[in-house]
């Protein structure tokens, strides 16, 4: 007896604003709802928080890839409040305007082929999301493959590009200072140490004579000779210090264009793509974001018929009655087999308006005739009081 007395009694928890406000991100009427049971409270802002979350989440992936493209957080976080505004947008009206299907717990083949377009609609979005939220939790991974495939590809750069820039200049300077060097080292040093050891031998034997003399000359003419040389060769060792500086510049200008922290949106899931081992957590990753995406269409499917969908449909019923529609007792079959449904439905008002217009045009087509009819009598009676004046101005010219 307590218990029935209880139920009587019976009044939901008084709602708060945040769960006012998940009831809005879930599409539910919260005038209606108010008056229904604490079940359906948790039903609706729990699907709510799911909308508002995948928002958030699509907020926050933008906001990532955006960072990556202008490297600027305030634009990239008003361009990732707007997507994630988008995005919330979408969802809540994915969520409110699919149906219950046929009130059950489970999900029939006919419902998941109603509701289709909506699923397809949350998969796409649940990839987009998953990209740039990829990129951001396996950041390290990422910068630590991008590295490795900077150093193959410096490598490569070094043997294909570098290599080759100015190289047959590269390749004679190269050459000629090692052709120079091999003649003062294997020809002109042995001379020079020859004529200095005679000349040193003359001046101990007797004293500088014309023999000496003529050995001096000659070393002479070969220090001329070998300082000749040496300055060829410092100024090819110029030139190819000179290139050796231009292929540095240029690696590093390559290595600027692979730096960790300028890699771009399309180089980041390419580096991720390679990683070892990253295949499975990253298309996991993806398959949980796509599953957030979906889920509250497939729970809306799974809910079952509870008193706030009896009191919407009563006050829907209200507000049709009121309008003068009436809904006959097929009308929801019909719906659910995707058949017309509008042959049940009586607009009364309309009908009422058309029969209105009908009769309105039945009396005026009515007072018309008798105008006519009236109109002949007395144009008759005219005639036969006077044919001949009726006749004379019928015929006489017009001026």
């Amino acid at each position: 007896m307590r218990t029935r007395n209880r139920l009587k009694t019976y009044q939901a928890p008084e709602q708060n604003p945040v769960e006012k406000f998940l009831w809005w991100c879930a599409g539910a009427d919260k005038n209606i709802l108010s008056s229904a049971t604490y079940s359906d409270y948790v039903k609706y802002y729990c699907m709510g928080g799911i909308v508002l979350g995948t928002g958030m989440l699509a907020a926050l992936a933008m906001f990532f890839a955006i960072s990556k493209v202008f490297e600027n957080n305030i634009i990239a976080g008003i361009i990732g409040l707007f997507w994630g505004l988008i995005i919330f947008n979408l969802d809540r009206f994915i969520v409110s305007s699919t149906g219950k299907g046929d009130g059950k717990d489970t999900i029939s083949f006919s419902e998941l082929i109603h509701a289709a377009p909506r699923l397809a609609m949350a998969i796409v979005i649940g990839i987009t999301i998953a990209a740039p939220l990829e990129i951001k939790i396996f950041e390290k991974e990422i910068k630590q493959q991008w590295q490795e495939m900077a150093r193959a590809d410096l490598v490569t750069y070094k043997n294909e590009k570098l290599a080759n820039h100015k190289k047959s200049e590269f390749d004679n300077a190269t050459a000629t200072i090692e052709e120079l060097k091999s003649e003062i080292d294997n020809q002109l040093t042995p001379e020079i140490q020859i004529l200095n050891e005679r000349i040193r031998f003359e001046n101990n034997n007797g004293g500088c004579g014309s023999k000496c003399q003529k050995y001096e000359k000659l070393l002479a003419a070969i220090r001329v000779e070998e300082s000749t040389k040496r300055e060829s060769i410092a100024a090819l060792e110029l030139i190819v210090s000179g290139i050796n500086d231009e292929r540095i510049e240029l690696e590093n200008e390559y290595m600027d264009t692979r730096d960790v922290d300028k890699i771009g949106i399309l180089n980041s899931l390419t580096a991720l793509d390679q990683y070892p081992g990253s295949k499975w957590p990253k298309r996991m990753l993806m398959l949980l974001l796509v599953f957030v995406e979906v889920a509250p269409v497939f729970f809306k499917l799974m809910l079952t018929y509870g008193p706030y969908d009896l009191l919407k449909e009563n006050t829907m019923r209200i507000v049709l009655a009121k309008e003068g529609v009436e809904i006959k007792e097929n009308y929801h079959q019909a719906l659910r087999d995707g058949k017309d449904h509008w042959d049940e439905i009586t607009f009364h008002q309309h009908d009422k308006v058309v029969a209105a217009e009908i009769e309105l045009n039945e009396k005026v087509k009515e007072l018309k005739l008798l105008a006519i009819e009236k109109w002949y009598e007395q144009e008759k009676a005219k005639v036969e009081a006077n044919p001949r004046n009726y006749i004379s101005s019928e015929i006489e010219p017009k001026p």
